[in-house]
Parts: structure tokens; sequence; C-alpha cells
């Protein structure tokens, strides 16, 4: 995934996201100091499958479809583990079945959770074709 130049628009929308993200953080730590909860403890459901025969994995959520916050995708790679962020739980969603699909991706593990359990050095994107490129 390479860094392509960003209309300003699309900058703008980075910046909004970010903040609304920092938000949603310390709202939850707010919530923590009151004995409350972020929404990624929430058991897992599926996202996505890819076919036994091309690897069988499997892409899984820990927060409920239509989640109103931002969303962080967990992908494992040679690297190690990568955090994107995306903005809606659709744009996450869709970028988790393309990190699963051997022929886009190819991550094997993808886990969607709240926006608020991404590290500081997660990537931000607007959209998962914005996290493809």
């Amino acid at each position: 995934m390479g860094h392509t130049p960003f209309a300003a628009s699309e900058r703008l929308a980075l910046t909004h996201m970010r903040i609304d993200h920092r938000a949603e953080v310390a709202c939850a730590r707010i919530a923590r100091l009151f004995g409350g909860h972020y929404e990624g403890a929430q058991p897992a459901h599926i996202v996505g499958t890819i076919s036994n025969h091309l690897g069988g994995d499997l892409a899984v959520a820990r927060v409920p479809e239509g989640y109103p916050g931002t969303c962080a995708m967990f992908y494992s790679g040679r690297s190690g583990t990568n955090c994107a962020v995306f903005p809606t739980y659709s744009e996450a969603a869709i970028a988790a079945r393309m990190a699963i699909d051997p022929t886009i991706g190819g991550y094997g593990e993808v886990i969607l959770d709240a926006g608020i359990t991404a590290p500081t050095d997660a990537m931000f994107f607007i959209s998962a074709a914005h996290w493809l490129n």
C-alpha cells in the first residue's frame, strides 16, 4: 500500500476523522474512570470468509454492524501487526474483506474493533479504496 497525494478535500476529511477519533478516545477514557466499557468488548462476529481451498481465512468484528464511531482494522503481515482506522464500520468491513482476499491483500488474520483500540502509530484512511492504494 503506497501513499498517493491527497486532494485538499481528502486531507480535510482525514483531519476531521483524526479529531473525531481523538474525541472518541477521550470519551472512552472518561467512561472507564466511571466503570464504563468500550464497544470493543463485544463478542466477535464474522465479516468475511475465504473458502477453505484458498486458505479459509476469516475477518471478524468485535463491534456490531452499523457501529457509529471510527473503526480500527488490525491485520497481520510479514512485518507484524498493522492497524488502519476508518471513519465508518462499512468502510472497515469492505477493507477487511479485501485484506483477507489472497488476490488483493493476502492477510491471514483480520479483526475489526472500535477505533479507540487503535495504537498511536495507526494509519488513518478515508475509505477502503485509499487503504488499498
